[in-house]
């Protein structure tokens, strides 16, 4: 009695130990994170698709948008999950001055997405390829390249295609680009639906560091917010020619201003010198305003 009792204690323990230990499973592979494959470019951002699509519904019921329908978050949701597309979570996109764009969105599989690209492949304008160990999809009427790994998929517009693949998915990087992390990061727009983010070299010829771009809308219309980080306390440039006053003493405690608001409407025009007036009284030392062209 005891000794069969004994033994099935036994195979209780060996089963228990099996089950914690698994050692006849596969081991599962570590999914790389989707930000360590985005691509850097003169402007990246980040969107929660379905938050923003709900926060724009107004906007465009109210300016009366053709096929707004198609654009609910609850169209999109109920689309996204037939293809295995994980729109729940931030969808990436990049685009450089150059003319190429394209995104990255997250997928819940990839076995739904597979099937829909096979049959489009089947296209006559649509061509497909291996590139690494990837299969790339050309659709060549729109400059499309589509292809996808197991937890994303990659889309791209433009004529860079091999460049951008070489640079970041083909190298397996193993950490995020400092690019992108400043937009994850995003000390500015913590919380907004929609941010982008550039530091491009022609922004800082402007003696601009970086860039951070986030929106507001509602049924009145579409608010863009910006924060500007300067890389100079004076991001002005110095003429050392042109309409200027005669250099004298007192010169050097004045500043001479121009501005050309030419392209500005009365509105903007008017902001303009309301604001320059209100930061010449903030200034101790006397500031000469001279304003060109303000007449348009």
């Amino acid at each position: 009695m005891y000794k069969k009792l004994g033994f099935i204690l036994f195979l209780s323990f060996l089963l228990g130990l099996l089950l914690y230990l698994k050692p006849f499973e596969d081991k599962v592979k570590d999914v790389s994170r989707i930000e360590n494959f985005l691509p850097n470019a003169d402007i990246v951002g980040r969107v929660f698709l379905l938050d923003f699509l709900s926060e724009s519904s107004d906007l465009m019921l109210f300016n009366n948008i053709a096929q707004r329908q198609f654009l609910t978050s609850e169209f999109v949701l109920s689309m996204a999950k037939l293809y295995g597309l994980d729109v729940q979570s931030p969808v990436y996109m990049f685009a450089n001055e150059r003319g190429d764009f394209g995104g990255v969105i997250p997928l819940f599989t990839s076995q739904k997405l597979k099937s829909a690209l096979d049959r489009i492949s089947l296209e006559g304008n649509v061509k497909d390829t291996l590139i690494g160990k990837d299969k790339v999809y050309q659709i060549i009427d729109y400059n499309l390249n589509v292809f996808h790994r197991d937890h994303f998929l990659f889309i791209y517009h433009g004529d860079y295609f091999d460049d951008i693949y070489q640079k970041n998915i083909a190298k397996e990087k193993q950490s995020v680009s400092s690019l992108w992390q400043a937009l994850l990061k995003n000390p500015i727009f913590p919380n907004e639906n929609l941010v982008l983010y550039s530091q491009s070299e022609k922004l800082k010829q402007f003696g601009i560091d970086n860039v951070y771009l986030a929106h507001d809308s509602d049924s009145s219309g579409f608010h863009l917010k910006t924060c500007l980080s300067l890389n100079d306390s004076i991001p002005f440039f110095i003429k050392d020619s042109g309409a200027s006053i005669q250099f004298s003493e007192r010169s050097k405690r004045t500043i001479d201003l121009h501005t050309n608001t030419r392209q500005l409407s009365e509105q903007s025009r008017a902001l303009v010198i309301e604001k320059l007036s209100a930061l010449t009284r903030k200034i101790s030392f006397p500031i000469r305003r001279v304003y060109g062209n303000l007449g348009g």
